[in-house]
């Protein structure tokens, strides 16, 4: 199975590949959007320049819980556009999904484009600290996918709206999936357990991610944060506790923007 994207070396090197998203609304400079962007998260759910420093327990959403140091790095490394294009191909089996980040430097023109959202555009879309998937527009009618309006993420919380937004594009809405290695069904209100289920989804994607020595090395390539470094054992682990420990899925649920 080959994965979807390649990393920017790749890129740089071999001039692009097929496997590479079409429609990407950003630009290249000096230091490269891509770097700026990795100051951030999400991966998971935001992107690193955007990210602020981890709150202290009474800024949580309002609720009493700790913000461990390891969810920064899983953020920031769920944010990767390769690895949410290998998550909704690779895992779900929808191609062809575009990705927007609006943040970083981009002129004026391209990042007015991005807020707007073409309406060709199918795909997922980083902007204002929150990931949002978006289908063709068809008249006047557009679909979104939300976690925060789908009420699958406790509305202002930062942690997987990057991959609900790519698992509900690529299902096309659908809070369900199954296969021969996981079968989950998202539940409106129950956040703790649906950043469980997510985690089980994303261990998941890893392991098939990991079955070949090709894909286990794209894996190391790209599934990683250059601002928060931490290996893939170690991002797997705290998705292992998430998947298994409900209070420290609790507390991740919890975590604010």
């Amino acid at each position: 199975m080959a994965p979807r994207g390649m990393t920017r070396k790749q890129k740089n090197r071999k001039g692009g590949s097929r496997n590479t998203p079409k429609k990407t609304l950003q630009k290249n400079s000096k230091n490269s959007l891509r770097k700026s962007l990795k100051t951030p998260s999400p991966f998971l759910s935001k992107t690193p320049s955007t990210l602020r420093r981890t709150p202290s327990p009474s800024k949580m959403n309002g609720l009493e819980t700790e913000y461990h140091p390891e969810f920064q790095p899983l953020i920031d490394a769920l944010g990767e556009e390769n690895v949410l294009d290998s998550i909704a191909h690779d895992m779900l089996g929808r191609e062809g999904m575009q990705v927007i980040t609006p943040d970083g430097e981009m002129s004026a023109l391209d990042r007015r484009r991005a807020s707007q959202v073409p309406s060709d555009f199918s795909g997922v879309v980083y902007k204002s600290g929150h990931w949002i998937g978006y289908e063709v527009e068809e008249g006047e009618h557009r679909r979104k996918y939300n976690s925060y309006t789908e009420n699958l993420q406790l509305p202002g919380t930062s942690n997987f709206c990057q991959s609900f937004a790519t698992f509900l594009w690529a299902r096309r809405g659908d809070f369900s999936f199954e296969d021969s290695e996981v079968n989950i069904t998202f539940v409106p209100g129950e956040y703790a357990r649906n950043v469980q289920k997510m985690a089980t989804l994303l261990l998941a994607w890893i392991r098939r991610m990991s079955a070949d020595a090709s894909t286990r090395k794209w894996l190391r390539d790209n599934f990683k944060s250059d601002e928060y470094p931490s290996s893939v054992e170690q991002l797997v682990s705290t998705l292992q506790r998430l998947a298994s420990d409900f209070e420290y899925a609790t507390e991740f649920s919890r975590g604010e923007e």
